[in-house]
């Protein structure tokens, strides 16, 4: 392990993406430790509200890409990031929220021309939030118009903008529109045909992810991608009324995402019926009535689909009874991964439903994840596991109030693993823990339910120990050698 107070010690991974939240005044401590940077995305960047912070100049001369996603982060300390870190960077993918500086053109072109001169992709998407009046519109306005001038025609850097308006606010969306190849679009219902000179159409044929957000207006711009095949809903509720297969062909969708506080059950199941070639789905929060969950297993439509489907990675980002568990089972039943919110009263009468050995309806599910979990959970997982005899090869661990299982099956039982060790801390306590689990390869992409390093675990070879510390102030990572 790497002392905290030796100053030569560096990774070599060249790809660093944190899915966690960090704040602005760590960020110098993090990057210091990786040299060789190439590639940066950062998912939650926190400002501070220390105006006299300063930051240390780090001179990483292979970075060219950065992908941040910046809360509260005010336009000042964003410019001291840039100067400080990334002036060398080629391709630049922002989303900021509120500081209405992000829309201040003038200031982008001079930061771009004095700091930025090598960048060749600038994507930008900044929401601001008003109040809703016309006033407040105008001035909206008056700023991105600037966006046109013969500096970002030059670049071809094009933008386009959306408005909502919720309650007494005004919410604009500012976004580009050029894509750089990019597979990624989302959908404003609320865009209309007329709504000012920055509307651009797209080329549709190139988008995989259709991101479907807002409320439908009279007016909505109804786009088709023929070659999505994924989908997410990123709505309060089930509002789209629009029929989807204008949008999309359903039955080309490999992944779906409905990030609404509630849908419908009865909903859920119409559109699985269309899109009968999904690998994996996820659901925030799903609406069924105790009478429906008896009813809606035993129709012919439930039956239907669950002869069909081949969901084998289900999330579902609540707390689910062991009723609900059993009815998105019997949907899904090839399941192979399973992330779950569970009651706490039933959790491992859940446990044992999931993978008994006995539930032919479950026989291939090899990764199990609780959430928020408390940690006495992985105790009672350990003990019930030994008594009750119902796994032989697993492994099991409880990371940041998540319980992870791996049932090891066919076709896993005979593929070699790398130990990843985990080491975080308890930021209440201060007290450091180890968690150790066995991930069989080609899994990689598991750690990322860890918030670590991808990268790191590609690095490592057969049977190798792949090292990640993450504590306040600090990620490191040290590979067997170094």
């Amino acid at each position: 392990m790497i002392d905290d107070d030796d100053d030569h010690e560096y990774s070599p991974i060249e790809t660093l993406i944190i899915n966690d939240c960090i704040r602005l005044d760590e960020i110098n401590d993090i990057l210091s430790y990786f040299p060789n940077l190439h590639r940066l995305s950062i998912d939650y960047l926190d400002g501070i509200y220390d105006k006299q912070l300063k930051l240390d100049s780090i001179h990483l001369k292979s970075l060219s890409y950065v992908n941040l996603k910046v809360q509260c982060l005010n336009f000042n300390h964003f410019e001291q990031l840039i100067i400080n870190y990334f002036q060398q960077i080629t391709s630049l993918y922002l989303s900021s929220r509120y500081d209405v500086d992000y829309l201040n053109a003038n200031r982008w072109q001079q930061l771009i021309l004095n700091y930025m001169k090598n960048l060749k992709i600038f994507d930008l998407y900044h929401i601001d939030l008003n109040r809703f009046d016309n006033n407040s519109q105008q001035i909206y306005h008056n700023l991105i118009e600037n966006f046109v001038s013969p500096f970002w025609i030059k670049r071809q850097w094009f933008f386009t903008h959306h408005h909502e308006q919720q309650g007494n606010c005004h919410i604009g969306y500012f976004y580009s529109t050029n894509l750089y190849k990019k597979k990624e679009y989302t959908l404003y219902y609320g865009t209309d045909e007329n709504n000012c000179q920055f509307y651009q159409q797209i080329n549709c044929d190139k988008i995989k992810h259709v991101r479907i957000c807002g409320t439908q207006s009279k007016n909505s711009i109804i786009n088709y991608f023929p070659n999505a095949i994924e989908l997410t809903f990123d709505l309060f509720n089930d509002s789209i009324t629009v029929d989807l297969n204008r949008i999309l062909p359903l039955s080309k969708l490999r992944k779906l995402v409905i990030e609404c506080y509630q849908f419908p059950f009865k909903r859920l199941i119409k559109l699985l019926y269309s899109t009968i070639n999904l690998n994996s789905l996820k659901v925030r929060r799903t609406l069924i009535n105790d009478s429906e969950y008896e009813l809606s297993q035993q129709s012919e439509f439930f039956q239907m689909i669950s002869n069909k489907n081949m969901i084998k990675n289900l999330i579902i980002d609540e707390c689910c009874t062991l009723t609900k568990i059993q009815l998105f089972v019997g949907l899904c039943p090839r399941l192979q991964q399973l992330t779950s919110g569970m009651n706490r009263k039933e959790f491992l009468l859940i446990v044992r439903f999931l993978v008994s050995k006995t539930e032919k309806n479950i026989k291939n599910l090899s990764f199990l994840c609780v959430l928020h979990a408390p940690k006495v959970s992985l105790k009672e997982m350990k003990k019930f596991i030994k008594l009750e005899k119902i796994l032989d090869d697993h492994s099991i661990n409880h990371v940041d109030r998540k319980l992870y299982l791996w049932c090891c099956v066919l076709p896993y039982k005979t593929t070699r693993h790398i130990t990843l060790k985990i080491i975080t801390c308890d930021q209440y306590k201060h007290q450091h823990t180890m968690a150790a689990v066995l991930i069989p390869l080609g899994w990689e992409a598991l750690a990322y339910t860890f918030g670590v390093i991808a990268a790191s675990i590609l690095l490592a070879k057969t049977g190798e120990e792949v090292i990640i510390e993450k504590k306040k102030g600090s990620i490191r990572q040290e590979l067997p050698g170094q």
